[in-house]
Protein backbone atom coordinates (compact mmCIF):
# COMPACT_ATOMS: atom_id res chain seq x y z
CA UNK A 1 0.00 0.00 0.00
CA UNK A 2 1.04 3.43 -0.92
CA UNK A 3 -0.40 5.39 2.49
CA UNK A 4 2.53 8.12 3.10
CA UNK A 5 3.92 10.01 0.29
CA UNK A 6 7.16 12.60 0.82
CA UNK A 7 8.05 15.34 -2.17
CA UNK A 8 11.07 17.29 -2.11
CA UNK A 9 9.97 20.99 -3.20
CA UNK A 10 12.24 23.58 -4.77
CA UNK A 11 11.42 27.42 -5.44
CA UNK A 12 12.84 27.21 -8.37
CA UNK A 13 10.07 24.42 -9.88
CA UNK A 14 7.42 25.33 -11.66
CA UNK A 15 5.20 23.02 -9.35
CA UNK A 16 4.70 20.31 -11.92
CA UNK A 17 6.32 17.78 -9.17
CA UNK A 18 3.88 19.27 -7.08
CA UNK A 19 0.97 18.72 -8.60
CA UNK A 20 1.80 15.38 -9.51
CA UNK A 21 2.52 14.25 -5.94
CA UNK A 22 -1.21 15.53 -4.76
CA UNK A 23 -2.89 13.74 -7.73
CA UNK A 24 -0.74 10.60 -6.26
CA UNK A 25 -1.77 11.15 -2.67
CA UNK A 26 -5.53 11.58 -3.79
CA UNK A 27 -5.46 8.24 -5.90
CA UNK A 28 -4.19 6.42 -2.53
CA UNK A 29 -5.86 7.83 -0.06
CA UNK A 30 -1.90 8.66 1.41
CA UNK A 31 -0.76 11.58 3.66
CA UNK A 32 1.41 13.63 1.38
CA UNK A 33 4.41 15.64 3.36
CA UNK A 34 6.10 18.37 1.45
CA UNK A 35 9.97 19.56 2.24
CA UNK A 36 11.94 22.03 1.39
CA UNK A 37 16.04 21.46 1.63
CA UNK A 38 18.24 24.43 1.67
CA UNK A 39 22.04 24.24 1.92
CA UNK A 40 23.73 24.93 5.39
CA UNK A 41 24.51 28.49 6.40
CA UNK A 42 27.84 29.55 5.42
CA UNK A 43 30.35 29.68 8.77
CA UNK A 44 33.36 31.96 9.40
CA UNK A 45 35.92 31.67 12.13
CA UNK A 46 36.34 35.16 14.62
CA UNK A 47 39.42 33.91 16.08
CA UNK A 48 36.94 32.73 19.43
CA UNK A 49 35.13 30.33 17.29
CA UNK A 50 33.30 29.27 14.27
CA UNK A 51 29.84 31.76 13.96
CA UNK A 52 27.49 30.55 10.97
CA UNK A 53 25.98 33.63 9.53
CA UNK A 54 21.92 34.28 9.05
CA UNK A 55 20.80 32.08 6.17
CA UNK A 56 18.68 34.81 4.89
CA UNK A 57 18.22 33.77 1.05
CA UNK A 58 18.08 29.94 2.62
CA UNK A 59 14.58 30.75 4.54
CA UNK A 60 12.93 32.96 1.50
CA UNK A 61 13.78 29.98 -0.84
CA UNK A 62 12.14 27.79 1.85
CA UNK A 63 9.09 29.96 2.12
CA UNK A 64 9.01 30.35 -1.42
CA UNK A 65 8.76 26.20 -1.63
CA UNK A 66 6.39 26.25 0.92
CA UNK A 67 3.98 28.65 -1.54
CA UNK A 68 4.39 26.47 -4.05
CA UNK A 69 3.08 23.08 -2.04
CA UNK A 70 0.65 25.07 -0.36
CA UNK A 71 -0.94 26.16 -3.41
CA UNK A 72 -0.82 22.68 -5.19
CA UNK A 73 -2.94 21.62 -2.14
CA UNK A 74 -5.42 24.01 -1.23
CA UNK A 75 -7.86 22.69 -2.85
CA UNK A 76 -7.34 18.91 -2.34
CA UNK A 77 -8.53 16.93 0.20
CA UNK A 78 -5.75 15.21 1.81
CA UNK A 79 -3.49 14.73 5.14
CA UNK A 80 -0.56 17.44 4.82
CA UNK A 81 2.47 18.68 6.34
CA UNK A 82 5.47 20.71 5.93
CA UNK A 83 9.29 20.38 6.68
CA UNK A 84 12.18 22.29 6.35
CA UNK A 85 15.72 20.87 6.59
CA UNK A 86 19.15 22.94 5.94
CA UNK A 87 22.31 20.11 5.85
CA UNK A 88 23.66 17.97 3.74
CA UNK A 89 20.91 17.27 1.22
CA UNK A 90 21.00 13.95 0.48
CA UNK A 91 21.55 12.73 4.17
CA UNK A 92 18.68 15.15 5.52
CA UNK A 93 16.47 13.65 2.37
CA UNK A 94 16.87 9.85 3.34
CA UNK A 95 16.52 10.69 7.02
CA UNK A 96 13.51 12.18 6.35
CA UNK A 97 12.28 9.35 3.68
CA UNK A 98 12.68 6.39 6.03
CA UNK A 99 9.26 7.67 7.14
CA UNK A 100 7.42 7.59 3.84
CA UNK A 101 6.45 4.99 1.23
CA UNK A 102 7.79 7.13 -1.55
CA UNK A 103 9.88 10.22 -2.59
CA UNK A 104 8.75 12.31 -5.45
CA UNK A 105 11.12 14.57 -7.02
CA UNK A 106 11.60 17.25 -10.08
CA UNK A 107 13.42 16.24 -12.62
CA UNK A 108 15.32 18.99 -15.49
CA UNK A 109 15.01 21.79 -13.51
CA UNK A 110 18.00 23.69 -15.48
CA UNK A 111 18.23 26.39 -11.88
CA UNK A 112 17.74 23.49 -8.79
CA UNK A 113 20.06 23.86 -6.27
CA UNK A 114 20.45 20.04 -5.86
CA UNK A 115 20.31 18.78 -9.67
CA UNK A 116 21.77 15.17 -8.52
CA UNK A 117 19.72 14.43 -5.46
CA UNK A 118 17.77 11.69 -7.08
CA UNK A 119 20.56 9.56 -8.20
CA UNK A 120 21.92 10.27 -4.84
CA UNK A 121 19.52 9.56 -3.06
CA UNK A 122 18.35 6.80 -5.10
CA UNK A 123 22.08 5.14 -4.44
CA UNK A 124 22.52 5.61 -0.43
CA UNK A 125 18.76 5.93 0.78
CA UNK A 126 17.80 2.15 -0.11
CA UNK A 127 14.07 3.41 -0.97
CA UNK A 128 12.33 4.10 -4.65
CA UNK A 129 12.27 7.69 -6.20
CA UNK A 130 9.74 8.97 -8.85
CA UNK A 131 11.05 11.59 -11.24
CA UNK A 132 8.50 14.05 -12.51
CA UNK A 133 9.49 15.83 -15.30
CA UNK A 134 9.78 19.55 -15.64
CA UNK A 135 6.72 21.07 -17.29
CA UNK A 136 4.41 18.17 -16.49
CA UNK A 137 1.10 19.23 -16.63
CA UNK A 138 -0.77 15.14 -16.94
CA UNK A 139 -4.44 14.77 -15.92
CA UNK A 140 -3.93 11.46 -14.48
CA UNK A 141 -0.94 9.67 -12.88
CA UNK A 142 0.26 6.24 -12.76
CA UNK A 143 -2.67 4.72 -15.38
CA UNK A 144 -0.85 3.71 -17.78
CA UNK A 145 2.86 2.15 -16.73
CA UNK A 146 5.61 0.75 -19.03
CA UNK A 147 7.75 -1.71 -17.05
CA UNK A 148 11.53 -1.86 -18.37
CA UNK A 149 12.67 -5.76 -16.92
CA UNK A 150 15.99 -7.40 -17.77
CA UNK A 151 15.87 -9.94 -14.90
CA UNK A 152 18.85 -7.73 -12.57
CA UNK A 153 18.23 -7.29 -8.71
CA UNK A 154 17.82 -3.58 -9.89
CA UNK A 155 14.78 -4.46 -12.42
CA UNK A 156 13.20 -6.66 -9.67
CA UNK A 157 13.49 -4.03 -6.51
CA UNK A 158 11.75 -1.26 -8.78
CA UNK A 159 9.01 -3.69 -9.84
CA UNK A 160 8.22 -4.81 -6.21
CA UNK A 161 8.78 -1.05 -5.21
CA UNK A 162 5.91 0.08 -7.98
CA UNK A 163 3.73 -2.51 -6.97
CA UNK A 164 1.20 -0.16 -5.25
CA UNK A 165 0.97 1.91 -8.56
CA UNK A 166 0.80 -1.08 -11.04
CA UNK A 167 -2.38 -2.69 -8.86
CA UNK A 168 -4.12 0.36 -9.20
CA UNK A 169 -3.22 1.02 -12.72
CA UNK A 170 -5.53 0.63 -15.51
CA UNK A 171 -2.98 -0.46 -18.00
CA UNK A 172 0.46 -2.05 -17.44
CA UNK A 173 3.28 -3.44 -20.07
CA UNK A 174 6.14 -5.22 -19.47
CA UNK A 175 9.54 -4.40 -22.25
CA UNK A 176 11.89 -7.27 -21.93
CA UNK A 177 15.22 -6.40 -23.20
CA UNK A 178 18.40 -8.41 -24.30
CA UNK A 179 21.21 -6.15 -25.42
CA UNK A 180 22.95 -9.18 -25.99
CA UNK A 181 20.61 -10.05 -28.60
CA UNK A 182 19.36 -13.31 -26.30
CA UNK A 183 15.45 -13.68 -27.26
CA UNK A 184 14.69 -17.08 -25.55
CA UNK A 185 15.95 -15.70 -21.83
CA UNK A 186 14.35 -12.73 -22.18
CA UNK A 187 10.97 -13.99 -23.25
CA UNK A 188 11.16 -16.30 -20.47
CA UNK A 189 12.21 -14.09 -18.25
CA UNK A 190 9.26 -11.87 -19.43
CA UNK A 191 6.78 -14.67 -18.99
CA UNK A 192 7.91 -15.33 -15.45
CA UNK A 193 7.37 -11.81 -14.08
CA UNK A 194 4.23 -11.07 -16.05
CA UNK A 195 3.04 -14.58 -14.12
CA UNK A 196 3.83 -13.02 -10.96
CA UNK A 197 2.11 -9.96 -11.26
CA UNK A 198 -0.63 -11.80 -12.11
CA UNK A 199 -0.34 -13.23 -8.60
CA UNK A 200 -0.67 -9.70 -7.80
CA UNK A 201 -3.81 -9.25 -9.74
CA UNK A 202 -2.21 -6.86 -12.36
CA UNK A 203 -2.96 -8.13 -15.67
CA UNK A 204 0.15 -7.41 -17.28
CA UNK A 205 1.22 -7.14 -21.34
CA UNK A 206 4.35 -8.55 -22.62
CA UNK A 207 6.40 -7.19 -25.17
CA UNK A 208 10.06 -7.84 -26.50
CA UNK A 209 12.67 -5.61 -27.37
CA UNK A 210 16.04 -6.69 -29.75
CA UNK A 211 18.34 -3.75 -28.76
CA UNK A 212 22.02 -4.64 -29.77
CA UNK A 213 22.77 -0.79 -28.58
CA UNK A 214 21.40 1.41 -26.69
CA UNK A 215 17.86 0.54 -25.25
CA UNK A 216 16.60 4.02 -23.95
CA UNK A 217 15.33 4.83 -27.35
CA UNK A 218 13.43 1.70 -27.30
CA UNK A 219 11.90 2.10 -23.99
CA UNK A 220 10.99 5.78 -24.92
CA UNK A 221 9.14 4.55 -28.11
CA UNK A 222 6.82 1.90 -26.38
CA UNK A 223 6.03 4.46 -23.92
CA UNK A 224 5.16 6.47 -26.31
CA UNK A 225 3.53 3.89 -28.50
CA UNK A 226 1.14 2.92 -25.28
CA UNK A 227 0.42 6.23 -24.40
CA UNK A 228 2.42 5.38 -20.92
CA UNK A 229 2.14 7.95 -18.21
CA UNK A 230 4.81 6.06 -16.04
CA UNK A 231 7.94 4.23 -16.70
CA UNK A 232 9.60 1.88 -13.95
CA UNK A 233 12.84 0.73 -14.21
CA UNK A 234 16.01 0.09 -12.43
CA UNK A 235 19.02 2.16 -11.68
CA UNK A 236 22.81 0.64 -10.25
CA UNK A 237 25.91 2.56 -9.39
CA UNK A 238 29.47 2.09 -9.59
CA UNK A 239 32.75 4.26 -8.86
CA UNK A 240 31.28 7.80 -8.58
CA UNK A 241 29.28 7.70 -11.36
CA UNK A 242 25.36 5.99 -11.71
CA UNK A 243 23.85 4.65 -14.56
CA UNK A 244 20.51 3.31 -15.15
CA UNK A 245 19.97 -0.76 -16.11
CA UNK A 246 20.41 -1.57 -19.67
CA UNK A 247 23.68 0.63 -19.15
CA UNK A 248 23.73 3.56 -22.24
CA UNK A 249 20.14 3.95 -21.34
CA UNK A 250 20.41 6.10 -18.48
CA UNK A 251 21.49 8.77 -20.29
CA UNK A 252 18.97 8.74 -23.21
CA UNK A 253 16.20 7.88 -20.88
CA UNK A 254 16.69 10.92 -18.27
CA UNK A 255 17.80 13.21 -20.86
CA UNK A 256 14.63 12.80 -23.38
CA UNK A 257 12.06 11.02 -21.23
CA UNK A 258 8.56 13.00 -21.20
CA UNK A 259 6.78 11.19 -18.51
CA UNK A 260 7.85 10.66 -14.66
CA UNK A 261 9.96 7.87 -14.42
CA UNK A 262 10.02 5.29 -11.23
CA UNK A 263 13.54 4.16 -9.94
CA UNK A 264 15.07 2.32 -7.37
CA UNK A 265 18.34 0.56 -6.64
Amino acid sequence: MLRDILVHIESTGDGSVADFAVKLALKHDARLTGLALTPPPPQYYDGGGVIALPAVNEIALAAEAQQIFDHAVADATLSTSWREAAGPAVRDLALHARFADLVVFNHGDPNSLFPSIANGFILTSGQPALLVPQGWHGECVANRVLVAWNSTRESARALHDALPLLTKAEFVKVVTVAEDGVADEATEAGLSIVSHLGAHGVDAELTYADVCDDPGPALLAHASDGECDLLVMGLYGHSRLSELIFGGASHSVLKGVPIPVLMSH
